[in-house]
């Protein structure tokens, strides 16, 4: 399971959920097998077709994608840029062709030529150190380009929150009379 998801999966008070289950469930072969599947139906009181319905729709739960160890991305970005055929080129430099599955949106959509190794999301021109990805050496680095045409708004440095907590200390301490008369 990607670490994006890991993440988004956790939350405050909950020790365990089935969505992370599945994704420890899927370790060993990419996807959960149907003992693993009942045995958590059974514990998080969910039917089958809930947990069936999860791991079919999660790219790196899915039984196709069973022994998948590297996916690249077929989101509309990078299906738009068409890098693609290249990138699975290269990856089967270093796995077979049935290592090799897909997902879609790695959330690299700035870079292209998305690929997931190892819980980790990789683009733009991380390929080319794609031996030092496999021994785990190797740190993405992300690379935005933010721009404004015009007064930025969204993209401009923001002040520290205590300016924030003023503002709203002054509106506190006016006279709502005031404030709309």
């Amino acid at each position: 399971m990607s670490k994006n998801l890991s993440d988004l999966a956790r939350r405050k008070g909950l020790e365990k959920n089935l969505f992370e289950e599945l994704g420890k469930a899927a370790v060993q072969t990419g996807t959960p097998d149907l003992d693993d599947m009942a045995k958590l139906c059974d514990e998080f009181l969910v039917g089958k077709s809930t947990v069936y319905g999860t791991v079919s729709f999660y790219d790196f739960l899915r039984p196709e994608n069973k022994g998948k160890k590297v996916y690249v991305c077929n989101g509309s970005a990078c299906l738009t840029a068409g890098t693609q055929s290249e990138l699975k080129n290269k990856l089967r430099t270093k796995f077979s062709a049935q290592e090799v599955g897909e997902m879609c949106c790695l959330g690299r959509c700035h870079e292209n030529s998305a690929f997931h190794v190892n819980g980790t999301n990789y683009s733009g021109s991380d390929i080319d150190s794609i031996d030092s990805i496999c021994k785990k050496d190797h740190h993405t680095k992300e690379l935005y380009h933010v721009g404004s045409m015009g007064t930025p708004i969204l993209t401009i440095a923001q002040p520290p929150i205590d300016e924030y907590y003023k503002i709203f200390e002054k509106v506190l301490a006016t006279d709502p009379f005031i404030m709309f008369s």
